[in-house]
Order: structure tokens, then C-alpha cells, then sequence
């Protein structure tokens, strides 16, 4: 599932001490790396995907909540 590749990630980050990340990727690359920071929003600064599209629209809303609260955040540093 789109959130067992986010928790994949995440585990990666963990091994590698990694504590925040901006992520992107191409194709599904850039569905995971969407999915990543949908789920775990409070370890991704930003996320990119290029040549794609959310996967469905739950992904595609939390998508407009996402952008919405990394503007927030980025306003108001």
C-alpha cells in the first residue's frame, strides 16, 4: 500500500538518523514521496513529484491540506 512505501521511508530516515527530509521522486517515486508527507507530514519540510498525479482523492485532498500548512508554516517563519 502507498502507506507501507511512506513507512518505508520513514524507517529509512530512522536508520539513517535522518530526522527531517524534503522528498520527491518521478512516476511512482513521486507518489510515495506524496505519501510520505501526507502521513508523516511532521518529518517532511516539502515534497515534488515529477510525470505525476495523486493516486486517488483522499491523496490528492490531503495534498491541498499539505501545501496549505507548508505555506502556513513558511509565512509565519
Amino acid at each position: 500500500t502507498w502507506e507501507s512505501h511512506a513507512n518505508d521511508i520513514l524507517r529509512f530516515m530512522y536508520t539513517n538518523r535522518i530526522s527531517m527530509a524534503t522528498l520527491g521522486g518521478h512516476g511512482i517515486g513521486g507518489k510515495i514521496a506524496l505519501s510520505t508527507a501526507c502521513h508523516h507530514f511532521d518529518k517532511v519540510t516539502g515534497y515534488f513529484g515529477i510525470d505525476t498525479v495523486p493516486t486517488n482523492q483522499y491523496y490528492l485532498s490531503l495534498s491541498n491540506s499539505l501545501e496549505a500548512m507548508l505555506k502556513a508554516c513558511k509565512e509565519s517563519a
